[in-house]
């Protein structure tokens, strides 16, 4: 058979000629159709090939059907006549004669074999109808039909078939009005909730259809509209769903519908003719196979059923879907709904609109981005209680959104706004999170006739506790008077006592910082910034900064750490980037927000250049707000919202969705009562007795204000979690009033750079610069000029010091053989031993560490003293001034000493002086010479700076002071002066001070004094470089050098007095196992407590040691037993006799022996005989005066006859 038809087909190809179709119309026909017919119907079914032609007859009752049409040609029929007789009549004829009839309407009661019908049939397009309201789940659905007969019975089958989902079934009149379709939506549709609707209408009254239920509030976001396929044409608003054969999508009026669909039937025998159109013709007609050609290619007589889902978005239709065998094949999953919205319109309840003043636009044209996030816990609400079986059952709650400003309130730009959306805006609102909106609002209802009542949701604005004032208000958090009390207490908490304050020139900013400024006067809490450079003004931005910059400034210079901004978001964020552009850095700054800083939100939605300084001030920040998610119910809605609305920070998320939630306990309530919720006086007044857990705990409202009743307040910490890398802004701790431990700790609050240590109110409290300490950096300049100047006064002195040893090297001094009694000069050397011992130490590694009373009495005995005095600044230079001093004394002394001014020594004052420095040089020489010679140094130590310049760097001892320029400079030529002066004549002088100190015993050889003069400005070096800036590696440099040290000092012999050396040996050996000791301590990690008793052990060892060896060597100096001194004052009155006295030698002397062999001069003058001046010289003996009789107790004699001999020996050397 199929053969059969394929070989007729080929037959027909060549038998083919021009085609005529026979447009045959009647009066019931429209009369657009048949005029455009006319004019478009041929260009577009041929294509530009001109093979058919087309012939408009219209029929008469009075004419033969047959008459009309020329059998003779190759011709088709298109029975345009939509009348039921000439339907049959053309179906008979059609029949009868074996010709091709298309059918522009369908009728089931003319299907026969020559019949094709241009659209798919009724039962095909119910088919269709409901597997796209099953597809979208539309339930509460409304069939608005026409009274079309077809589309009767089509809204009547999908009623039977989707009962569960039709609520109402309408029928529409002939002739439809206004009033008539406002009738239908307010007592049928309203009523009933109902916002999902499927359109059997076309042209006009479609249109209109759709503009009244515009009008009338129901085609808005929610509901959803599907139309049928012939209301294409007319079809424009956005949202609107239109299932549509394919092929007729583009149709733009009703004759462009039908002209698309008898296309679709000629461009079947075209796209035939084309095909073989190079095949010789066959003359003649063959109308069965024309028929089975069409049969072919079409569906029972019909097109082949494919539908086309198109969308109105933006007055575009998109194909977003076609349906074939009841499939769906999706091309772009996103719909556009009414209200241009993407949401699936699945609700069937009751709508109930609550509008909100969720919008971020603002009369300055800046953007709020920060109010609508808040709002989204109001969105959630809405989920929730649509979603509740038990709240607002059979009602669905709904937003009306306003975007008609939300922190700045200007009047024109408010009621400009918000009066064309008067009859939108629902039974209840939601005011935004601003005072100065929310008071603002309040007006412009008013204005409007408005009197519906306002939940505050995060709104503070203490005015707006005023019942009387504001009777349609009401909020669910507590007045921000009390906001300012907490913060002022968090201060004096956290131990601050003084603090900066930024408010900006809202009233109720004003407000609050009164407020807070009361209690901390009464908290003895001080406010550092001028009182006159603490106000911005509302709404500041970055832009702003040059203007206000002096404030910012001012914060900056008092020092202070903690500042507190009474300002609100995002201009909270500009002042942080102002505080950060004039200098705070991370850890500079504490701010103390009045709300919540906005976490996550604070540091995103921006250039990176201005997160960064929010990010690098913000992090570790406090802030003060309302309790958020409290309890199970609480923790639960966090979770939902958090997963709800991710990645952004469910802060602040909860107070709207408590706003939100006591509007519909408020509606729930109403309703359950039977009152009327559109009365706003009655539902204002229950609102008021609700009572109802929230996310934020248990919400009521103060009876006697628009407060809501005493809640705890919570204190946030805003900063980077490293478990979870993120940034979090949570409650660490909660002030509670009513408790008895009003802050109640939650957790650990992290404070800048991740410290868990309370900062100070003032930064860098130890840094006393006129810098900030972050500015400073290592000056490899500063350096390189420090270690130049102390190796080039090494290296001076080392060439001097080699001239020195010239003269001294020669010289030598025997070993003591005699037991000498033990003098003061000898006591001297004992004691610059023991200082020396401790100076060695000083200037190995530091030993605090390990030991610290050896640390103390190190720099005690360098005259460091960091550990008991803070030698920087107006300290510092008062010790340069006296170290100088001190050096120009000496350097004075050791020349009056060296040179003995012999004619200056009969003037009295001459010999003071000489005497003075014989007993000054000792400590000048020895034990102040390291210490001077280190502090000198100090002067030179410039190795910090705030820039890369030579002049930037800034003394050490002194940041004030910047180095080599001016004072710096002054005291810097002093102290090389003073070094190349002093150090000279120390080194020459060690050794020359033994021979003028006639009661001298112990000797030191003048070449070791030599070699430890300079050994010891070499370690001076070493410390104040090597030391400074490699202190392990320094450790055992020193320790390498020191130990050499002890081997020369080992084969000079360092004294004339064996048991003197050994000491000495002892001490550097004490020396080195304290340092060895210390350096390893200082690399390696172990209890302090196991490297002092190994200090100690090799200490005990080595004394133990010198004291064995100390056992086999002679003792040369003696201590005798001093003289009884009640004896002598006895003997001075006569009391006893001379024997009594302890003495060697004692004799009775006259006047003239004292005179001629002591040298005592005695005044010519008359004087008492008691009361004799007496003036010795360094060899004389000692005289007592007792009943004008001179007692002189000698030393044995034959020591002073040595002593004689060997200081004529020295005189001679000098």
């Amino acid at each position: 058979m199929m053969l059969i038809i394929y070989f007729g087909l080929f037959q027909l190809a060549y038998s083919l000629g021009d085609i005529m179709i026979y447009v045959l119309y009647s009066s019931q026909t429209n009369s657009n159709f048949v005029s455009d017919a006319k004019n478009n119907l041929y260009n577009t079914i041929n294509q530009n090939e001109q093979f058919f032609d087309i012939q408009l007859i219209e029929v008469d009752l009075n004419q033969n059907l047959a008459d009309n049409l020329d059998a003779k040609e190759n011709f088709m029929i298109l029975d345009a006549t939509f009348d039921i007789f000439w339907n049959k009549m053309i179906y008979e004829y059609s029949e009868n004669n074996n010709i091709v009839n298309l059918k522009m309407n369908f009728d089931a009661s003319y299907v026969g074999e020559w019949q094709f019908f241009l659209h798919n049939s009724p039962d095909q397009h119910k088919e269709i109808a409901e597997l796209v309201i099953k597809f979208f789940g539309w339930t509460n659905l409304a069939i608005i039909s026409n009274n079309f007969p077809i589309n009767v019975k089509m809204a009547s089958n999908i009623e039977k078939r989707l009962k569960n989902q039709v609520s109402q079934k309408i029928i529409l009149p002939d002739s439809i009005n206004k009033e008539r379709i406002s009738n239908l939506i307010t007592k049928i549709i309203k009523p009933d909730g109902i916002q999902m609707f499927f359109i059997l209408e076309e042209g006009d009254n479609f249109q209109y259809l759709i503009e009244n239920l515009k009008d009338e509030k129901v085609y808005k976001k929610g509901a959803g509209v599907l139309a049928g396929s012939s209301s294409i044409w007319a079809a424009k608003e956005d949202g609107l769903i239109i299932y549509v054969e394919k092929g007729l999508e583009t149709a733009e009026s009703y004759t462009e519908y039908e002209i698309l669909a008898i296309k679709h039937f000629t461009d079947i025998i075209l796209e035939f003719k084309s095909r073989y159109s190079s095949s010789q013709q066959f003359e003649g007609f063959n109308s069965l196979l024309l028929k089975q050609l069409l049969e072919s290619s079409t569906f029972q007589h019909r097109k082949i059923p494919i539908f086309s889902i198109i969308n109105i978005d933006n007055n575009d239709k998109i194909l977003k879907a076609e349906v074939e065998n009841s499939t769906f094949h999706i091309f772009n999953k996103t719909f556009i709904y009414p209200g241009n919205t993407t949401s699936f319109p699945k609700i069937s309840e009751t709508e109930i609109v609550l509008s909100i003043a969720s919008g971020s636009s603002e009369p300055n044209g800046v953007s709020n981005l920060f109010n609508p996030q808040n709002f989204l816990g109001s969105l959630y609400a809405q989920w929730v209680i649509n979603n509740s079986t038990s709240l607002l059952k059979n009602f669905y709650i709904s937003q009306f959104q306003t975007d008609c400003g939300a922190s700045v309130y200007n009047f024109d730009f408010y009621y400009k706004c918000m009066s064309p959306l008067k009859s939108q805006l629902g039974v209840a609102f939601l005011s935004p999170s601003f005072g100065s909106g929310a008071v603002g609002y309040i007006s412009i209802f008013r204005k409007l006739g408005l009197k519906i009542p306002h939940c505050g949701a995060g709104v503070r604005t203490a005015i707006l506790s005023n019942k009387t004032a504001y009777p349609e208000y009401m909020r669910v958090i507590t007045s921000i008077d009390y906001f300012a009390v907490i913060i002022a207490k968090s201060l004096a908490y956290f131990g601050w006592k003084n603090v900066a304050v930024i408010y900006n020139s809202k009233a109720s900013a004003i407000a609050e910082y009164n407020t807070f400024a009361q209690e901390c006067e009464g908290l003895g809490i001080s406010i550092l910034n001028d009182k006159d450079k603490r106000m911005l003004p509302a709404g500041y931005l970055r832009t702003n900064f040059t203007q206000y910059k002096h404030i910012f400034q001012n914060i900056y210079e008092t020092k202070v750490r903690v500042c507190v901004l009474f300002v609100d978001n995002p201009s909270a964020w500009h002042v942080i980037e102002g505080l950060y552009d004039v200098g705070f850095r991370e850890g500079d700054l504490i701010p103390i927000f009045d709300s919540k800083t906005g976490g996550v939100q604070s540091i995103s939605n921006d250039l990176e250049e201005y997160i960064k300084k929010r990010k690098e001030l913000m992090l570790g920040s406090l802030s003060v707000f309302s309790n958020e998610y409290i309890g199970d119910y609480g923790k639960q809605i966090k979770a939902q919202i958090t997963q709800a609305f991710y990645p952004q920070d469910p802060s602040y998320k909860c107070f709207s969705f408590d706003a939100f939630m006591l509007a519909a306990h408020g509606l729930d309530y109403t309703i359950n009562r039977g009152d009327d919720i559109e009365n706003p006086l009655v539902l204002n007044k229950n609102l008021r007795k609700q009572r109802f857990v929230g996310c934020s705990g248990t919400i009521s409202i103060e009876s006697d204000s628009n407060n809501r009743n005493s809640a705890p307040i919570n204190l946030f910490n805003f900063y980077y979690n490293e478990t979870s890398k993120s940034y979090i802004e949570t409650s660490v701790i909660v002030y509670s009033p009513e408790s008895a431990i009003p802050f109640n700790v939650m957790q650990q609050v992290a404070w800048p750079k991740q410290s868990k240590t309370v900062p100070t109110d003032i930064r860098d409290k130890n840094w006393d610069c006129p810098f900030e300490k972050r500015l400073v950096r290592n000056s490899q300049a500063g350096v390189g000029v420090l270690f130049a100047v102390c190796f080039s006064i090494f290296s001076i002195s080392g060439i001097i010091t080699w001239l020195i040893w010239k003269k001294w090297k020669i010289v030598d001094y025997p070993k003591l053989e005699k037991p000498k009694k033990l003098k003061f000069a000898d006591m001297m050397v004992y004691l610059v031993i023991a200082i020396e011992f401790f100076q060695y130490i000083y200037l190995g590694p530091p030993v605090s560490s390990m030991n610290s009373a050896v640390a103390y009495m190190s720099e005690a005995t360098s005259v460091d003293l960091t550990s008991f005095i803070t030698f920087k600044g107006t300290i510092f230079w008062i010790t340069m001034i006296f170290t100088l001093c001190v050096v120009l004394l000496s350097i004075f002394l050791n020349i009056f000493t060296v040179t003995r001014f012999k004619n200056l020594l009969k003037w009295r004052i001459c010999i003071s002086i000489r005497v003075f420095a014989e007993a000054l040089m000792p400590l000048f020489g020895n034990a102040l010479f390291i210490p001077i010679i280190s502090f000198l140094l100090n002067i030179f130590s410039c190795t910090h700076a705030t820039g890369d310049s030579i002049s930037d760097t800034y003394l050490d001892k002194d940041c004030y002071q910047y180095c080599w320029k001016g004072k710096h400079l002054a005291f810097a030529l002093l102290s090389i002066v003073a070094t190349f002066i002093y150090v000279p004549l120390t080194v020459y002088y060690r050794p020359v001070y033994q021979e003028v100190q006639e009661s001298l015993h112990i000797k030191t050889m003048p070449k070791y004094l030599v070699i430890k003069s300079l050994t010891q400005i070499f370690f001076v070096v070493l410390k104040k470089t090597l030391g400074l800036y490699q202190p392990e590696v320094h450790g055992f440099v020193y320790l390498i050098l020191f130990s050499i040290y002890i081997w020369i000092v080992i084969r000079l012999k360092a004294y004339n007095y064996d048991k003197i050396c050994l000491l000495l040996l002892t001490a550097m050996l004490m020396v080195v196992w304290s340092v060895l000791f210390t350096s390893l301590s200082n690399i390696l990690e172990a209890n302090f407590i196991y490297w002092l008793c190994c200090q100690m052990t090799g200490w005990a060892a080595i004394l133990l040691w010198g004291a064995l060896k100390a056992k086999k060597l002679p003792s040369m100096i003696i201590i005798e037993k001093g003289m009884d001194i009640s004896i002598l004052f006895k003997f001075m009155l006569g009391k006893v006799k001379a024997e009594a006295i302890h003495a060697k030698k004692i004799k009775y002397v006259s006047k003239k022996e004292i005179n001629d062999s002591c040298k005592i001069n005695i005044s010519h003058e008359k004087v008492d005989e008691n009361k004799i001046e007496i003036i010795m010289e360094e060899n004389a003996s000692q005289i007592f005066w007792s009943s004008g009789n001179a007692l002189r107790i000698d030393e044995n004699e034959e020591a002073k006859n040595d002593e004689t001999a060997r200081m004529n020996s020295n005189r001679k050397l000098l």
